[in-house]
């Protein structure tokens, strides 16, 4: 029931200069069980009265409950909590309006059999909170004695409506006995599909039917997508076309992995009228392409664009299918794929930073194509160095004063087989190697670990993980790596480098991005002629071994994806990059992820790439990343989110507003349209209650975080002032401030 309920205070102050004054909450509690005021009900009438309507479920435990009042003084932003023990009574209902939500497959409005319940619909009954039905889509609201008026609107997803002449609502009278068989007769409003199957890398246009559900303009770009029943992964359309009131036209490129293969829903989001999600299950089924366009990217040791014997497979070499528009990468042998249809297509080599076409092989093949066909091959060759090298630095954190993996691969991008060294020079104060762990070395000298490697070929390259202790939390360490590569005099002939620093928390998330560079000062301040490395890390904190671990990245509009590159990886990975989605899709079949419960340090993997900004991108453009993980069938992990802020010149000058010292925080940009970040230190990464207040002390937004930068979103919220509030869940200690939204 809704209890409506005036609150009287004594020397307490409800400011009344808006309907919800400063009061932020108003509940009652009894043995863990909180029942919340709707905020909207709450009206400050004087500065010692405030009314309320507090919603009570039908199956709330009887008996008496506390009253709580949250308030905040909008001059001093104190806070106060007031409490009123046993104050409100909870008893028995007279009786129950029960019923039940079905699919009236035949249309007679009639439960007959093989027509199920729908779960998760909300029945609302006059002067009470709504109710939900149950798995078999019944439902049951308890009231005291009285008419009333039980309603049912449909909403959530797989949208259903009351078809005509059904009624949607009825009216009840209860006297000391409950009201059965007020049942609400639905159904769906998608009806067909076609065609009904796609193959893998094909782009398609599906005729999507309804029953009336369509509007003009009333499907967004991406409002239509296909999603697989047995797991989260799906994809979008990439174009909507409105034909009438039943009918879509939606065009899909279906990803090129055969991890994709099997049985579909479509999905429809509807942004007027049913407003909501639609489906139609078990409607589309994807299956392999009728022809593939096979190649190999090898190393063309003589030259001539011919593979010979003796002459491997590279992997990382990145092609471009044209009128496909899509990318694939070699795998570990060299070899890729593109799925496609029989007719005209073009080939070609995507030019990228260590790799170069050897003088002998073509740049791309353009060929009529009826059946599947192999022969695509590019060789590639380092014309301008014989001795040449690579090296690049990551690690997966496990939190403090513990072994932490780090991974070093190096490459030869040279043009001859050679011998050479890699070292590892750790913090002298705060990092020590960890023996017994990982990849150990051949050789120590004082803080630097040596690992000699021989006759590493072209285009080879060698990942290593050795183990090293950090200290507490709070401290940032440096670590910076080499390469060096000996030509046969066994003097050094090519040497790189790669470093980075850490700031060391007890506090972490396994499945993490982060990004290098990561830019000076709060913003991130980043050069625009400088490549972005994005490294996402993960592990398995489940029960069992993960199979199959899919990484979905959607690149930012602001970066060129004609010059992304994938550097390295803890297990051998396909990558697909869409031109027209924009998604990088890292696919580790097979990786066999042990879980951390059985070997923490084999439960680790990562991925790593590059990517440049597009030419003539604008000053202090931002640029955000994050990306989704999955492990096998499980809902996707989704890490946190990087931003750099690409500007010509790095600032040389700081004010003291400009950085968030201890206790400070600062929010970039201010004023802001659409989204902003709050950063604030928080080098101990303790838990924080973020909230977004007005200038009247209404609570607007609230979050938690445990790191330190949370981003703020404009959303409904008009143009104005508005106040922020961190508040500390471990000492209480709170930040403030405020922003401008234009």
């Amino acid at each position: 029931a809704t209890l409506n309920t005036t609150i009287t205070g004594s020397g307490t102050f409800f400011q009344s200069s808006s309907p919800q004054g400063n009061v932020n909450n108003i509940y009652i509690e009894q043995g863990g069980a909180y029942y919340y005021a709707d905020f909207f009900s709450i009206i400050s009438t004087d500065d010692t009265h405030v009314d309320a309507s507090i919603i009570v479920p039908s199956n709330a435990t009887l008996g008496l409950y506390n009253l709580h009042v949250e308030y905040m003084d909008p001059f001093t932003f104190q806070f106060y909590y007031l409490q009123l023990p046993n104050s409100i009574a909870v008893n028995t209902p007279d009786g129950y309006i029960q019923g039940k939500v079905f699919i009236d497959i035949n249309g007679n409005g009639i439960i007959d059999g093989g027509e199920t319940g729908i779960s998760g619909q909300t029945v609302s009954v006059t002067g009470y909170p709504s109710a939900q039905t149950d798995v078999n889509g019944n439902f049951s609201v308890g009231v005291v004695n009285g008419s009333y008026t039980v309603s049912f609107v449909p909403n959530g997803g797989n949208y259903i409506y009351v078809p005509a002449p059904y009624p949607s609502s009825y009216p009840v009278t209860i006297n000391n006995a409950n009201s059965t068989g007020n049942d609400f007769a639905t159904s769906h409003y998608l009806q067909s599909v076609y065609p009904d199957s796609a193959f893998i890398s094909q782009t398609i246009n599906v005729t999507i039917s309804s029953n009336g559900l369509f509007s003009p303009g009333s499907i967004t770009n991406t409002g239509v997508s296909l999603a697989r029943i047995q797991a989260p992964t799906g994809f979008n359309s990439t174009q909507v076309t409105y034909v009438n009131a039943n009918t879509i036209i939606a065009k899909f490129i279906v990803p090129t992995n055969a991890t994709y293969l099997g049985t579909y829903s479509i999905r429809v989001y509807n942004n007027s009228g049913a407003i909501g999600y639609h489906y139609l299950n078990n409607s589309f089924t994807i299956v392999n392409p009728p022809l593939y366009m096979n190649g190999i990217v090898f190393f063309d040791a003589d030259s001539n664009g011919i593979k010979g014997a003796g002459e491997p497979g590279v992997s990382g070499g990145k092609l471009l299918l044209t009128p496909d528009s899509s990318y694939a990468v070699s795998d570990v042998n060299g070899n890729y794929s593109f799925g496609t249809t029989p007719g005209t297509h073009t080939l070609s080599w995507a030019a990228q930073n260590i790799y170069q076409l050897s003088l002998g092989s073509v740049p791309s093949y353009t060929a009529t194509v009826a059946a599947t066909t192999n022969g695509f091959d590019f060789g590639i060759k380092n014309q301008n160095y014989l001795y040449a090298d690579s090296i690049r630095l990551g690690a997966c954190w496990s939190g403090c004063a513990h072994p932490n993996y780090f991974y070093l691969t190096y490459t030869n991008i040279g043009a001859v087989t050679y011998n050479g060294y890699v070292y590892m020079v750790l913090d002298p104060n705060n990092m020590f190697l960890a023996t017994g762990w990982g990849t150990q070395p051949d050789s120590v000298i004082g803080d630097t670990l040596f690992w000699n490697f021989t006759n590493l070929a072209p285009f080879q390259s060698v990942t290593i993980n050795p183990y090293i202790n950090t200290p507490t939390g709070g401290v940032t360490i440096n670590y910076s790596v080499a390469m060096v590569s000996l030509d046969a005099a066994g003097n050094a002939a090519y040497i790189s480098t790669d470093s980075n620093s850490h700031l060391v928390s007890c506090s972490f998330d396994p499945n993490e991005k982060y990004v290098q560079p990561e830019g000076i000062l709060p913003q991130h301040y980043t050069l625009k002629t400088d490549e972005l490395l994005y490294t996402v890390v993960f592990q398995n904190t489940g029960t069992d071994t993960a199979y199959t671990v899919i990484i979905r990245d959607t690149i930012d509009a602001y970066l060129d994806l004609s010059t992304l590159q994938v550097f390295s990886s803890s297990d051998d990975v396909t990558t697909e990059i869409s031109l027209l989605t924009r998604v990088a899709k890292f696919t580790f079949n097979t990786i066999l992820l042990v879980d951390s419960n059985h070997n923490e340090p084999e439960s680790h993997g990562f991925i790593r790439y590059s990517i440049s900004p597009n030419q003539g991108v604008a000053d202090s453009t931002v640029v955000f990343n994050n990306a989704a993980i999955y492990f096998d069938f499980n809902l996707p992990v989704i890490t946190n989110t990087t931003y750099n802020t690409l500007v010509t010149t790095l600032p040389v000058g700081v004010t003291e507003y400009s950085v968030p010292h201890k206790g400070k925080a600062v929010v970039i940009p201010n004023p802001f349209t659409e989204t902003a970040m709050l950063v604030f230190d928080n080098r101990l990464n303790e838990l924080y209650d973020v909230n977004v207040y007005s200038v009247t002390g209404k609570l607007l937004q609230h979050a938690n975080t445990s790191g330190n930068t949370v981003e703020l979103y404009r959303k409904s919220l008009s143009a104005g002032i508005y106040f922020y509030e961190l508040k500390n869940k471990v000492n209480g200690r709170s930040m403030k401030g405020k922003f401008v939204i234009n």
